[in-house]
């Protein structure tokens, strides 16, 4: 199946081949629902490993998962594309109920953007939590703000 996965969205992202963009975009979305978490989270992962900046907001959905082992997927699937489309997202799973995932949303987050807006590991409480989400909140509306100035 990875390997099918991965030759199906190369294809997608072929221009000479267009009808696979819509063949792969329903696949991904059948992939993503799938009642078995193992396939939902090997389709996240075959996304990162395919290194395609563009293809983050693929894993937008599964970010939020009932799965924690898909969210985790999602997250170091995002980390290999480093994409900042993304940055908001990983911003909000900062807060995830499982402590692992906001953590390796944090270093992900490091990663892409350069930045590091904490001084140690992750928060143990939930008012640094908080503040820690609300750094990154405010930094990531001023990067907009530049961008749009620019």
């Amino acid at each position: 199946m990875d390997l099918l996965y991965v030759t199906g969205q190369q294809l997608c992202d072929c221009d000479k081949l267009p009808e696979w963009k819509d063949y792969m975009n329903r696949y991904n979305q059948y992939m993503f629902s799938d009642e078995d978490e193992e396939v939902r989270r090997r389709a996240v992962t075959c996304i990162g490993w395919l290194g395609q900046e563009a293809l983050a907001v693929e894993l937008l959905v599964p970010l939020s998962d009932s799965s924690v082992s898909v969210r985790r997927s999602a997250v170091e699937a995002i980390g290999n594309l480093r994409s900042r489309q993304v940055v908001p997202s990983l911003i909000e799973r900062l807060n995830d109920p499982e402590k692992s995932i906001g953590n390796a949303a944090l270093g992900v987050l490091e990663t892409i953007t350069g930045k590091k807006m904490s001084r140690g590991p992750f928060p143990r409480n939930e008012k640094l939590l908080q503040r820690l989400i609300a750094r990154w909140r405010e930094w990531w509306k001023e990067e907009q703000l530049e961008a749009v100035s620019t």
